[in-house]
Order: structure tokens, then sequence, then C-alpha cells
């Protein structure tokens, strides 16, 4: 028996129909997913109020529509409505500077359209709460440390304090 209510929706985003839907079919499978899929970036966005847990965005998104915004501009627009939303992009292109954009806007992963493609996204998807906890470990470490070094920063003023040589004493 599955359990309805814990299932995650899951919006896949691409503007290929045919790669859209082997994709659908590849993660349709997994009883844990509910799977929308859009053609347009602008679909995605207009329906974001369904909370998606995960959004699988293709970088290129203006086959069918040459005015239709790419997959960067969509993702910067979903993390102005939503900046905690998870976001896997999804793209033909290796250039290590389209992945730096991404990765500065906050896109959760990374997956390029290769033989791969498929089950490199189960894996990106499956791995968010993973990449998430990590995330909130170093959070947590890098507060603590600055803590510390706010504590030591205090002693170490007060000690140049006391150091400082009074007017009685010159």
């Amino acid at each position: 028996i599955v359990d309805m209510a814990n299932k995650s929706t899951i919006f896949l985003v691409d503007d290929d129909f045919i790669f859209l839907e082997m994709l659908k079919e590849s993660l349709i499978d997994d009883v844990k997913y509910d799977i929308i899929g859009f053609q347009t970036g602008e679909e995605c966005l207009n329906n974001l109020s369904a909370k998606p847990d995960v959004i699988v965005l293709d970088y290129y998104l203006n086959s069918e529509k040459p005015d239709a915004q790419n997959g960067l501009d969509i993702l910067k627009e979903i993390k102005k409505r939503d900046p905690a939303s998870k976001v896997v992009i999804l793209s033909g292109q290796e250039d290590g500077n389209l992945v730096y954009d991404f990765v500065r806007e906050n896109a959760a992963n990374y997956v390029v359209k290769d033989d791969n493609a498929f089950d490199n996204i189960k894996k990106a998807i499956e791995n968010i709460p993973v990449i998430e906890n990590t995330f909130k470990y170093i959070h947590n470490r890098l507060d603590s440390l600055q803590d510390q070094i706010n504590g030591l920063d205090e002693r170490l003023k007060a000690i140049e304090k006391d150091r400082k040589p009074k007017t009685a004493d010159i």
C-alpha cells in the first residue's frame, strides 16, 4: 500500500516533449513520486502554488517558443518566489561557466543530458536530503566557529585594555 500523502511532487520542465515523456516514465515507476510535466518554464511558474518538492528544469527551453525564458531565468524567478525550493538543472551543456551560474543561483544540482541522464536525475532527486543535511551541518559548524571567534575577540580586547598604561602610571 502506497501512502499517497507522503508522495513527493516533482515538476519536470523540458521543451522536448519526447524527452519529457521518457523522463516521466523513468521516474513514474517509483511510487514515491507524483510527476507533473511542463514544456515551458512559464507554465512551471504558473503552477508553483502546487508547492513541488523538487523541480527538474532544463536549461534550453525555447525550441518551440523562441521568446521563452531559459532555465537560468526561470530558476531566478523560482528562487525569488520561494528561496527554499529545490531545483535540479538539466542541460546538454557541459560548460563550467554555465554550471557556475546555476550554482550561484542556488540550484540543488546540475545534471548533463547524456546516456546516464535518467539515472543521474533520479540520484540527484534522492540525494537532495543528504545535500541539505550536509549544508545544515556546515552552516551550524560555521556559526559555532564564528561564536568562538567572537568570544576570542572580546577576550583579546579585554587583555589589550588591561595592558594599556594608565595615565597615573606615566
